[in-house]
């Protein structure tokens, strides 16, 4: 969740980064709050079910679980992408 953190913050995709005049401010701040909300639950989702942290055999996931994570996953990444493709690069820092 920390690295998401840094990277909505860089790209500027932070609730509080939506100005308050703009159409639709309502709707975009709770959308970018349920992005990081779902960023939370797949991590939280990866810990319960999944076969990290030396875990092996059987588990509590089924298929239906992993598309969930999968799709979820994608939205976000695609999300975070086309931000950071439309967004202008910084100015390079001169010696």
């Amino acid at each position: 969740m920390d690295l998401y953190k840094k990277v909505a913050k860089t790209l500027k995709l932070r609730a509080e980064d939506i100005p308050a005049s703009k159409r639709g401010t309502e709707a975009s701040q709770q959308a970018l709050r349920s992005l990081a909300s779902l960023v939370q639950s797949l991590a939280s989702l990866r810990n319960a079910l999944g076969l990290g942290h030396g875990r092996s055999g059987p588990h509590p996931g089924s298929l239906r679980h992993a598309r969930l994570a999968f799709n979820g996953a994608t939205a976000v990444v695609e999300f975070l992408l086309d931000t950071w493709h439309e967004r202008p690069a910084p100015p390079a820092d001169s010696p």
